[in-house]
C-alpha cells in the first residue's frame, strides 16, 4: 500500500476506535478474515486504502460495530496488521 501518510500519519480518533476493536465490540475471529483479505489484496496488486475498503465492502465484511469500511478505517486496519506482523529485528 502506498503510504501517503509516511511523514505525517493520521492519529486515530476516539470515534474510529470502536470500529477497530474486535475484542470488545466484534468477533475476534473476524480479524483473521480481514488479515487474509488484506494479504491477498497485496499479492494481487490491490493496495490503496480506498481499494481495500471497497473490497471489504464487496465481501460483506463489516467493522467491529457493523458499519461499512471507509478508506480511513481501512488504512488504520492495514497499518495495524502490517505493524503487528513485522519482525522487530528488521
Amino acid at each position: 500500500m502506498q503510504d501517503i501518510y509516511k511523514k505525517h500519519p493520521p492519529k486515530i480518533a476516539s470515534a474510529d476506535k470502536p470500529h477497530l476493536d474486535f475484542l470488545r465490540f466484534g468477533k475476534p475471529e473476524q480479524v483473521t478474515k480481514i488479515k487474509a483479505v488484506i494479504e491477498a489484496a497485496k499479492k494481487n496488486g490491490i493496495g490503496t486504502a480506498s481499494e481495500i475498503s471497497h473490497l471489504l465492502y464487496k465481501l460483506l465484511i463489516k467493522t467491529a460495530i457493523g458499519d461499512k469500511w471507509t478508506p480511513r478505517l481501512a488504512w488504520f486496519a492495514v497499518s495495524a496488521i502490517r505493524s503487528h506482523g513485522q519482525d522487530p529485528d528488521r
